[in-house]
């Protein structure tokens, strides 16, 4: 599959930074293998579990695939990194074709795979698989979605809104303000989080569980959660390709700090009646940001090799389709194997080459039509309504 090459710039830090899509393609194995090498055998609670039949007595690869979810954090660190460098020079027009055509196309394809597989699955278009399919095509922000990995589609879109509102006012140099607001309003959320569970102050408790779901989700959307790690890949990007000034050591340390207490009690959430320690997912998402940053570093050395550059090219375009079919068709693939005989590890093995083939195949075949027609689509209106404003100017001169 040929892509068109990125703009160059004169500096080589400034090209497409190519390390960037061998972590984001390594974090989405992570969170397949939370997924079907872990919550499939361990949480009868879990989609996977449920799509499965229960065929799996306990979890695959537990010292790792426990850990997978750490996935999702380092994909809003490269989603910093990435809005930011969309943002800069872009009009308002340019930066909302450029998401919506991101966005769009590969979850229209991917939620109606979906769709068809666990009708399959289930004999039918059942009205509660009907219903997460609408919100799912319609980027509803709340639950029941086609997957539940849908979840942080509306993270995104909400931060992608927070930057395109920055670009809108003609303010796009104030992102980096933005990043430290995210940063020190994250800080707080869980700094009283940890008040609260630790019991030093009891009312804050509250925040644990107890809410209900739309609280949680509100606070999930408006980034109060999650807002660190956008904040993280901005600086990164601010710093170390455009070339900015160094954000304050306080705020840097407050991004760090949110960060890492998020992680801390996302992993003690997890564990449920485990004891699986903490520190391997902070190590994890460390080193996927040690390698982001060498890869900027060392951006020319990477893209010296032609044939590198294109397979991780073709592997940072699979991710997306790859978070979105993996679970549900994966745990139904995984099902079906294991009432085969299939052994539980060889089932995990050929349902992930299963959605990783899937995955290529939406890339290469589906996604570029569905893009070139809601590209088109998208131009044609702008077209239109630019249109038809030039022809009432003159009449409302009149």
């Amino acid at each position: 599959m040929s892509q068109p090459e990125p703009i160059v710039h004169a500096n080589p830090r400034q090209q497409h930074v190519i390390a960037i899509d061998l972590v984001r393609f390594l974090a989405a194995v992570l969170v397949l293998f939370s997924h079907l090498a872990f919550s499939i055998g361990d949480r009868p609670d879990s989609r996977p579990y449920e799509l499965s039949g229960g065929t799996f007595s306990q979890p695959l690869i537990p010292w790792l695939s426990f850990y997978g979810w750490i996935g999702v954090q380092v994909f809003f660190v490269i989603s910093g990194i990435v809005i930011a460098y969309s943002a800069r020079g872009a009009t308002p027009y340019a930066f909302l074709r450029s998401r919506v055509v991101r966005l769009v196309p590969a979850a229209w394809v991917c939620s109606t795979l979906t769709l068809a597989v666990l009708a399959w699955h289930y004999g039918g278009f059942t009205p509660d698989l009907m219903r997460g399919y609408r919100h799912s095509m319609l980027f509803m922000p709340w639950y029941p979605w086609i997957d539940n990995v849908f979840w942080t589609l509306g993270v995104e879109i909400f931060f992608y809104a927070s930057v395109g509102v920055l670009i809108w006012r003609g303010k796009e140099r104030a992102i980096g303000r933005l990043a430290a607001a995210l940063a020190w309003i994250c800080l707080a959320y869980w700094a009283a989080y940890t008040l609260g569970q630790t019991g030093a102050v009891p009312a804050l408790a509250v925040l644990h569980k107890t809410l209900p779901y739309l609280v949680e989700r509100v606070l999930e959307l408006l980034l109060v959660k999650h807002g660190a790690f956008f904040a993280a890949g901005i600086f990164i990007w601010a710093v170390l390709i455009d070339g900015q000034k160094r954000p304050s050591w306080a705020t840097l340390a407050a991004t760090l700090a949110a960060c890492v207490i998020q992680i801390f009690w996302t992993n003690v959430d997890a564990n449920g009646p485990r004891t699986n320690p903490w520190w391997p997912a902070l190590a994890i998402w460390l080193i996927s940001l040690a390698v982001i940053l060498l890869g900027i570093r060392h951006n020319a050395a990477w893209r010296s090799s032609k044939s590198l550059v294109s397979l991780l090219r073709v592997l940072g375009l699979m991710t997306y389709p790859l978070y979105l079919v993996h679970q549900n068709i994966g745990a139904v693939a995984m099902g079906q194997l294991r009432r085969l005989g299939v052994e539980p590890a060889m089932a995990l093995t050929i349902a992930s080459l299963a959605v990783l083939l899937l995955s290529w195949l939406v890339v290469t075949y589906a996604e570029p039509v569905v893009k070139r027609w809601v590209g088109g689509v998208m131009d044609l209106v702008r077209l239109r309504l630019t249109g038809a404003r030039a022809a009432a100017a003159p009449r409302s001169k009149g």
